[in-house]
């Protein structure tokens, strides 16, 4: 089946372009999720290690690990809190006077976060999800230190805990997956238009030159055309003009050398017919002189047919030249 340049031209092309943009687009997607987890992963362990001081000092005030889960702020809490800088936090049946300040307590959106506290050993001593299943020996947790900088607890954090991802974490990497998405199909979509236009410049030259070259195959060489461009196209075209340009020339020649040739040869064979016309009605006496005069009508007309044949060698490129110096003298 023929398909036409313009076609081949724009499926190459788009092929390019899709395959260079699913390549940008998944890379970007894969650094953008490893980028993000890595970020929140560390927003995570600062979380922790907010939660290990404050749990520290919670620990070597009460001497015990009940009520610890009043030091985590709950969602439910969060929204009648307002926006003081401050807030006096007491665990459940003690009165420790401790203060512990909003940063402390991990402000914005780590307060929600999972939080798991265990031994030193890895036994569970309080968390606020479901935990089952998960074996804390092989994760890295942040430890809180108690009297003496000995280890009393580790805490795990968010993404500490595992590798999923909170609802709004998930939600927030793929609004930003769908932005990425979105972007590429623009970027497609604009790029086509533009490939579409250069293409278009391209061809239609083309398909001109091609148009010209059927009407000079059916005998009109007086065609032309008008591309003005400072490209190869643009040579091409005037090639093409100079081309046709000559082959007029040489046809036109080739009328007059035609109708030089009948000229030259009507003459001769005028006077000849004219000679034995007279001769056959009696006019002329058929003697020595009257057949000498046709027969050297004769030879002229044998000379012009042999300047033809040389003429018809060398329009050939069937006469070979023998080149000699010649003395000017």
């Amino acid at each position: 089946m023929k398909m036409r340049l313009i076609y081949k031209m724009m499926i190459s092309f788009m092929l390019i372009i899709v395959l260079g943009g699913l390549v940008i687009a998944l890379t970007i997607n894969f650094s953008t999720s490893r980028s993000f987890k890595t970020m929140v992963n560390e927003s995570d362990i600062a979380y922790a290690e907010e939660l290990a001081i404050v749990f520290s000092l919670y620990y070597q005030e009460t001497g015990r690990w009940e009520g610890v889960e009043s030091l985590i702020r709950l969602p439910s809490q969060m929204g009648m809190q307002g926006t003081n800088t401050t807030r006096r936090s007491r665990p459940s049946g003690q009165n420790s006077g401790m203060v512990f300040s909003d940063h402390m307590m991990g402000r914005g959106q780590f307060r929600t976060l999972p939080v798991v506290l265990t031994s030193p050993s890895g036994n569970v001593l309080f968390s606020s999800i479901d935990i089952s299943g998960v074996d804390f020996s092989e994760k890295s947790g942040i430890p809180v230190f108690g009297n003496n900088n000995s280890v009393i607890g580790v805490i795990y954090a968010g993404s500490m805990i595992g590798s999923e991802l909170l609802p709004i974490q998930n939600a927030f990497l793929s609004s930003v997956k769908e932005a990425i998405l979105w972007a590429s199909i623009a970027v497609i979509g604009a790029t086509f238009l533009i490939v579409y236009f250069l293409v278009k410049n391209i061809t239609t030259p083309v398909i001109a030159l091609h148009k010209a070259s059927d009407r000079i195959a059916k005998g009109d060489l007086e065609v032309r055309v008008n591309i003005n461009r400072q490209d190869e196209l643009g040579e091409l075209a005037a090639g093409f003009n100079s081309m046709t340009e000559s082959l007029q020339k040489a046809e036109n020649w080739k009328r007059q050398i035609i109708a030089d040739s009948a000229h030259e040869l009507r003459t001769p064979v005028s006077l000849i017919q004219g000679h034995l016309e007279m001769m056959l009605e009696g006019v002329y006496p058929i003697n020595r002189d009257g057949i000498k005069t046709i027969f050297d009508e004769t030879l002229l007309l044998t000379s012009l047919i042999s300047e033809l044949q040389e003429l018809s060698s060398v329009e050939a490129g069937q006469t070979t030249l023998i080149m000699e110096k010649v003395a000017l003298s």
